[in-house]
């Protein structure tokens, strides 16, 4: 049995990370039904890593599970978008503070070579790998705080923030608006200010209605 196991785990770990990759690109479109068999059948493997894949994806708020090996992707009423938000406006606020305090010691060019890559993917018009770099972005920022727990806080919210994301954010100048923040947040943390670092990333976190 622990052989099987051992087996199948890079099998589920890719099938986690595609099947993450459709729900955020919104081809898995939130509040639809997805049975286990037809996934896999999608991917071209056994349902075994699939299930693995859905519990590891209920588990980061993803999807919900249902009944006959069926899950549901996640859907957020106006409610839970607000608490995604306001949680990440404060993880970022404390990231980006913190970085500040210690400017000196952290990686600010692998920083702003995220943003520009964000940058360059909204210019090329794929907005779910921007978004996905987006996310990059800030978990890079929370681990050069230095403080491993908010960075645990910041991976456990990643995946639902970047719903939200695909949710709300379909302008494309409201989007730009948002990333373009990341230069003017980056100064603030050159510069040591982490007053106003910490403003500009709990701004940057909130996301138009």
């Amino acid at each position: 049995m622990q052989a099987v196991l051992l087996a199948s785990r890079p099998l589920a770990e890719r099938a986690h990370g595609e099947l993450r990759r459709m729900v955020l690109a919104g081809e898995l479109a939130p509040g639809a039904t997805v049975a286990e068999e037809e996934l896999a059948v999608r991917l071209g493997i056994s349902r075994t890593p699939v299930r693995e894949a859905l519990r590891r994806l209920g588990e980061e708020g993803l999807v919900e599970a249902g009944a006959r090996r069926r899950a549901r992707v996640a859907t957020l009423d106006a409610a839970e978008i607000d608490g995604v938000l306001a949680v990440r406006a404060a993880l970022d606020g404390l990231a980006a503070a913190s970085c500040a305090k210690r400017h000196g010691s952290i990686d600010l060019p692998g920083l702003r070579r995220l943003a520009e890559r964000v940058e360059r993917l909204l210019a090329a018009g794929d907005r779910a790998a921007a978004f996905a770099t987006d996310g990059e972005f800030h978990l890079a920022l929370g681990r050069e705080s230095g403080n491993r727990e908010l960075c645990s806080h910041l991976a456990r919210i990643s995946g639902r923030v970047q719903l939200v994301r695909l949710l709300r954010c379909q302008e494309p100048r409201a989007i730009r608006s948002r990333t373009a923040m990341h230069g003017a947040l980056l100064d603030a943390i050159a510069a040591g200010d982490a007053e106003r670092a910490a403003r500009l990333a709990r701004d940057h976190a909130q996301v138009p209605s």
